[in-house]
């Protein structure tokens, strides 16, 4: 009796050490949140380009990413001036991509515009800065 005993007392002890293990393991594991990685433009909000068309921005910065369709888009961080409110908005359009380059290199960001629809001399629409 005393061996079963002894045996379970060890099996415990066992037990003990490997769960002592893996909590040490887990805590060297880091949440995503403590790493001081952020995501693209955190805690503002995001809007669709047909709610920002025909109001005045603030363009304040923009990253280019890489399309699930190929090429690419730009999700563009604003502030709305009539609300002073921090947006951001994706924009795939060549042009609107294109000026916002020019922008950039040119060390015209911040910058303000709005944004509209124009009809192209072949009856499509594109949009571009004004």
């Amino acid at each position: 009796m005393n061996e079963v005993i002894e045996q379970e007392q060890i099996e415990i002890e066992e037990n003990a050490e490997t769960g002592e293990e893996k909590l040490k393991e887990q805590q060297k594991i880091k949440k995503f949140a403590e790493t001081g990685i952020g995501g693209l433009f955190e805690d503002v909000e995001q809007r669709d380009l047909k709610q920002v068309i025909g109001k005045p921005i603030i363009i304040k910065d923009f990253k280019e990413l890489p399309s699930q369709f190929g090429g690419t888009f730009c999700v563009i961080l604003a502030r709305l001036i009539d609300t002073d409110k921090d947006i951001t908005f994706p924009v795939g359009s060549k042009i609107l991509i294109g000026k916002l380059h020019a922008l950039k290199d040119s060390d015209n960001i911040p910058v303000e515009t709005t944004i509209i629809e124009k009809e192209s001399k072949s009856g499509r629409m594109y949009q571009t800065f004004i």
